[in-house]
């Protein structure tokens, strides 16, 4: 179905009974095909849109063009008032500006295009049962460590069940956090919702998002609801979400009003940031996670037990199991000790392991550092602004802060050298967003963007050499950030590289490592040294920095590991076999010693302790006390 015939659909579908020309005419539908509007403030730019119409219909046209990936119209386009072709996101490159929008204001719906999905040949037998299941109709919670293909999975659901629906909208892909939901080609539960940033108490949000026009149509459009890494979402939020969906789609009587949720995570990564605080929990404390069937004894909760990642190393998986559930044994220990800098040399390729730290503070000092430390002249890339509309300070300010935090800045400082990470998308050279490189060299050239047909004319192109052995020049690209205060928006053109020797360990959620160098000293959070050690594929592409890792950074939070108690066995004993046969002749020896005591009874029955406890035990006199079992310690 081209663009024109989605758009004339939907004019169709919310006419509500008044000719649909009321909605738009034939030549604002072919002007909207022709400028493929990606935020609310370029929709209300198109001829024969005006406020009432922006208000009312630009959430929904955005998201209408965003997921239809810039498709032709059906027939000549008409004319349109003479205007700049609007930017849209590259593919996976990092347009995040749209997916937290503050409360009480509009939220930017787009769907950037994502990988192509797997086929159903390339699922494991476990992937294979649960996409069975969603696709079938239950909610589902797929849950797993790291690296059991747990977004793998999801791409191929999603791809799936928007075969059986259809329809515009059915299928709504969401994540908690802009790059999680990028990971998914989806947007931000947040701005799906219409609740924005989720502020006030549960009632509040309900009833503010209900008076929401684009968000009602959104819930009522949608049949299945996907959130991505919900363990990111706290109790409240999950709440607010089935208060909305059953207010929203006016059934009280079924959870989040009768849509199907997909909910994919691992609650022993890293937790919600607001956990603990005014009560807030894990979403699966919500009273709605049971509600919709995701306890860990109901048929929609599934567990995906094969590692993918670390599937060529069975002994760093099964470290990396024990790490999950907050267990450091001794062997794992000696494990990781070993791939300390101490004891494991570097690459000898020049292609250094990527840092995790645990704070931003470290994040920042160590790049710097290391940037600082090579030789040669700091190359200063300036990025390109140009302005739409007219900002105000506050505008500007806004719009400065998002290009900044979306990996953006206005100037990017690199040396030849420089350990980078690629910010975008490029399969035909075998290049996705977090290919790690090093900077060859730069040259100096006329560049002309795509889409936006930015021109600077003395640009600084970085050549890069890829792990992968692909050695390529990585132009500037353009994108866009709106104020949220008015309509004004900076196109800011900068090269999508950023300096990689370190990254935190709550951005590397996700991410595949092939080398990664982690300091644990300062963990403060429950899962973060399981985070970031299961980023690396394998020991051999791990090495470990500072103080060695101990007991008390290796945390699983006691809640989580209720949870899954009920869902799957505890990891196998790190013991040795002959540890275990030792333990067991300590526990028999023991036992043998307490028989004379048993003996000496007058009542040969065994004693209280042992006894169907259907009634009180009678106190009985001993000739000599137990002595208590022993277990020699396991050296």
């Amino acid at each position: 179905m081209s663009l024109r015939d989605k758009l004339v659909a939907y004019r169709k579908r919310v006419a509500d009974g008044k000719p649909a020309f009321c909605v738009f005419d034939n030549k604002t539908i072919d002007a909207i095909v022709d400028a493929k509007p990606t935020s609310v403030a370029a929709f209300g730019r198109v001829a024969g849109i005006g406020p009432t119409k922006r208000e009312k219909y630009g959430e929904d046209v955005v998201r209408i063009c965003a997921e239809h990936g810039g498709g032709a119209s059906g027939k000549p386009l008409g004319p349109s008032r003479p205007r700049k072709r609007v930017a849209q996101p590259s593919n996976g490159g990092g347009a995040l500006e749209g997916f937290f929008a503050p409360r009480g204001k509009k939220a930017k719906v787009e769907l950037p295009p994502g990988p192509a999905p797997p086929k159903k040949e390339d699922l494991t037998a476990d992937q294979v049962h649960a996409a069975e299941v969603a696709i079938g109709g239950r909610s589902v919670f797929l849950t797993g460590g790291a690296g059991t293909g747990k977004s793998f999975l999801l791409r191929y659901i999603i791809s799936e069940l928007r075969k059986k629906y259809t329809q515009e909208g059915a299928v709504a892909v969401t994540a908690p956090t802009g790059i999680a939901a990028q990971h998914v080609g989806g947007v931000t539960i947040h701005s799906w919702s219409g609740m924005g940033l989720g502020k006030g108490r549960v009632e509040q949000i309900v009833e503010r998002v209900s008076k929401s026009g684009p968000a009602t149509r959104r819930w009522n459009d949608a049949r299945v609801l996907v959130i991505d890494e919900v363990s990111m979402l706290d109790s409240e939020l999950f709440s607010a979400l089935d208060g909305i969906g059953r207010r929203t789609r006016r059934n009280e009587t079924e959870p989040f009003g009768g849509v199907q949720l997909v909910c994919v995570g691992d609650f022993f990564q890293l937790p919600p940031v607001d956990l603990g605080e005014y009560g807030k929990g894990f979403a699966f404390q919500s009273y709605a996670w049971g509600r919709v069937g995701l306890s860990p004894n109901a048929p929609g909760c599934l567990l995906l037990k094969q590692s993918i990642r670390q599937s060529g190393d069975s002994k760093f998986a099964s470290l990396l199991d024990g790490l999950r559930h907050g267990n450091l044994s001794t062997q794992a220990k000696d494990a990781l000790d070993a791939c300390h800098v101490r004891c494991k040399p570097p690459p000898s390729d020049n292609i250094v392991p990527t840092k995790l730290y645990c704070t931003n503070r470290n994040v920042d000092d160590e790049n710097l550092r290391r940037l600082k430390a090579l030789p040669g002249t700091i190359e200063q890339i300036s990025a390109k602004d140009d302005w739409r509309g007219t900002p105000n300070s506050d505008a500007r300010r806004q719009c400065e802060d998002k290009a900044s935090k979306n990996n953006a800045p206005p100037i990017f400082a690199c040396k030849v050298g420089a350990q980078v990470v690629l910010l975008k998308n490029m399969p035909e050279y075998g290049l996705v967003n977090g290919s790690r490189g090093v900077v060859e060299s730069f040259e100096r050239r006329k560049v002309t963007t795509q889409r936006e047909n930015v021109v600077i004319k003395d640009a600084v192109v970085p050549i890069i050499s890829f792990e992968n052995g692909i050695k390529r020049s990585i132009e500037p690209v353009s994108q866009w950030y709106p104020a949220n205060t008015s309509s004004a928006a900076l196109v800011r053109t900068q090269v999508p590289l950023k300096l990689a020797w370190a990254l935190t360990v709550h951005k590397s959620q996700g991410m595949t490592l092939s080398r990664v160098e982690v300091q644990l000293a300062n963990a403060f959070e429950y899962g973060q040294a399981y985070v970031a050690l299961s980023r690396a594929t394998d020991l051999q592409g791990l090495w470990l920095r500072g103080p060695p890792l101990e007991k008390s950074a290796v945390k699983a939070h006691p809640d989580v590991k209720k949870f899954y108690a009920a869902l799957e066995p505890p990891p196998p004993s790190s013991l040795t076999e002959e540890q275990r046969a030792r333990i067991a002749r300590n526990k028999a020896a023991a036992q043998a010693k307490r028989q004379p005591a048993f003996q000496a009874r007058s009542d040969p029955a065994p004693p209280p302790a042992f006894q169907a406890r259907s009634a009180p035990p009678v106190p009985q006199a001993r000739s000599a006390p137990v002595p208590p079992p022993v277990a020699e310690p396991v050296q």
